[in-house]
């Protein structure tokens, strides 16, 4: 698919609740905002993948929640965030509400696959994000992570 070689993959709900939260303990919360949470949230829980991910995230003992409302709320959400703000290294949303908020640590996060095609080197993408981010704050911040897909 397309969307696949433009880098636009995503880890699958166990991967996301056991790898990408896997420091989280039991009791821990996380409050997922998306492009289609808000859609997600009006059907069945486990038939979509935001209901899957918050399934995945209760069976570890963590209190998780779709966040639903409109882009301009589901930005403003993301920008108020305080202690860690995780999102795809793809996400425009993610990376100005790490810029513009006051968050501890923005984790940024690639999945290395080889349906992206030759076009999405994740050696090329780490060393361009450590080039981009020379400033001490923004260094301090901002981490970029590399999953398997």
């Amino acid at each position: 698919r397309v969307y696949a070689r433009l880098g636009f993959i995503e880890l699958s709900p166990y991967k996301i609740a056991h790898e990408l939260f896997g420091h989280l303990k039991p009791g821990d919360k996380v409050a997922i905002v998306g492009r289609f949470v808000s859609r997600d949230a009006n059907r069945l829980q486990n038939s979509t993948k935001s209901g899957q991910i918050v399934s995945e995230l209760e069976s570890r003992g963590i209190r998780a929640r779709l966040v639903t409302g409109g882009p301009m709320q589901d930005f403003c959400f993301l920008k108020s965030a305080h202690k860690e703000l995780v999102g795809s290294s793809m996400s425009s949303y993610v990376k100005w509400a790490a810029y513009l908020g006051n968050v501890k640590v923005a984790r940024f996060y690639s999945v290395d696959s080889p349906r992206k095609g030759k076009a999405q080197n994740v050696t090329k993408l780490v060393d361009e994000f450590n080039q981009f981010y020379t400033h001490s704050e923004l260094k301090s911040r901002m981490k970029l992570e590399v999953y398997e897909e």
